[in-house]
């Protein structure tokens, strides 16, 4: 999820061969459909986005569903203050490499196996 439309269209592109692909605007959206049930095998977010920051999005996705809060993966321009507990997850910055983006989360996807949700 990012706020800036440009980079999740591409984003959209380059990540689409890996699988399904779901934008969001901001943290807001992002955790509406997570308590609506949908679960990712990936959310990839951006640090700053209006309403609610990544970090502000993955402390709230750690407290209600730590299993995905596991497969949190930022994207940003500016790194996480190391007084977040986003922090220890994994970051990538703006600008970024397609290929190499692609080719990190593929390994980190590959590492972390078949995503299966909890029962509600």
């Amino acid at each position: 999820m990012d706020d800036e439309q440009a980079v999740c269209r591409v984003l959209v592109r380059a990540l689409s061969s890996m699988g399904d692909v779901t934008t969001c605007s901001n943290g807001r959206q992002a955790l509406d459909r997570l308590t609506s049930g949908e679960r990712f095998e990936l959310i990839l977010t951006d640090n700053q986005m209006p309403e609610m920051s990544g970090p502000e999005l993955y402390e709230h996705v750690a407290a209600m569903w730590p299993a995905q809060a596991e497969r949190v993966v930022f994207l940003a321009g500016s790194p996480i203050s190391h007084a977040s507990p986003a922090s220890a997850r994994p970051f990538f910055a703006k600008p970024f490499d397609v290929s190499l983006l692609r080719a990190q989360l593929a390994t980190l996807l590959a590492g972390w196996g078949d995503f299966e949700a909890p029962p509600p």
